[in-house]
């Protein structure tokens, strides 16, 4: 087998006396989710980096070595991985660059008092050029959008339309209505006795007051101490605005 051959910047080239076995590793990891029909499958799978492991092997009883030829080539690859230097390993498959000493494995016996069998496995850095734009963000100023509502119906008894167009008019004055969204809260549950007669009690007060408000009762004045008389009933004749419902009040009046 072609021996591989390791080029470095510090140390130069690296050969080894032997190469028993190469093993190349590809790598692709995919998905483990469902892929849409359609979809393109490069991106939900990716390429891990290169991989490579050497068995390699120094004797130092080869024709021209030194003694101690395998303890010195021990020590430069301790040195390569210890300071973490990028290599090209070049092989009789591919040349791979950008290569990083991750493991390096010796075994010592008795076998090997005179040699050096080292396994070392080589993993791939993928070094990219990250390119720096400056974005300049303009922001833009919008107005909230505008709610149109339309006015709610008033709350309590209507007027005649009639009526409020001769009020208006009399008036002279011009009013701007501006609808208010109103929220109303309905609750399903009957109410209860005591709340119904005290609804139809502040009816009827209203009623009543309304009355005594809009009415009017008319007593004579008297001219002379002889010609006052003491009315027996007064009858007031309640506003229309109370409704079907009316209402009569007595007062007495007593000199």
């Amino acid at each position: 087998m072609d021996p591989a051959l390791i080029r470095t910047e510090n140390h130069g080239d690296i050969k080894f006396d032997f190469t028993m076995q190469m093993d190349h590793s590809v790598n692709i990891v995919t998905t483990s989710h469902p892929v849409q029909v359609g979809a393109e499958v490069s991106d939900h799978a990716y390429r891990e980096p290169d991989e490579v492991t050497l068995q390699v092997a120094y004797s130092d009883t080869v024709l021209g070595s030194v003694d101690g030829h395998s303890m010195q080539a021990f020590a430069t690859l301790e040195t390569i991985a210890n300071e973490r230097q990028l290599v090209t390993l070049i092989t009789r498959l591919k040349s791979y660059p950008d290569m990083l000493i991750t493991s390096i494995s010796v075994p010592d016996n008795f076998q090997t008092m005179y040699s050096l069998r080292a396994t070392i496995i080589f993993k791939k850095i993928d070094i990219v050029d990250v390119e720096t734009v400056q974005v300049q963000a303009t922001v833009s100023s919008s107005k909230s959008p505008v709610v149109e509502t339309e006015p709610a119906a008033p709350a309590g008894p209507t007027t005649d339309s009639s009526s409020a167009n001769s009020n208006n008019s009399s008036s002279g004055n011009k009013n701007t209505f501006k609808p208010t969204a109103t929220v109303v809260s309905v609750s399903t549950r009957e109410p209860p006795e005591n709340m119904i007669k005290q609804s139809l009690d502040d009816a009827k007060n209203k009623s009543i007051a309304s009355a005594l408000k809009t009415s009017t009762v008319s007593v004579p004045t008297p001219t002379k101490a002889a010609d006052v008389q003491t009315p027996s009933k007064a009858t007031v004749k309640p506003s229309p605005s109370v409704g079907s419902k009316a209402v009569s009040v007595i007062d007495k009046f007593t000199t």
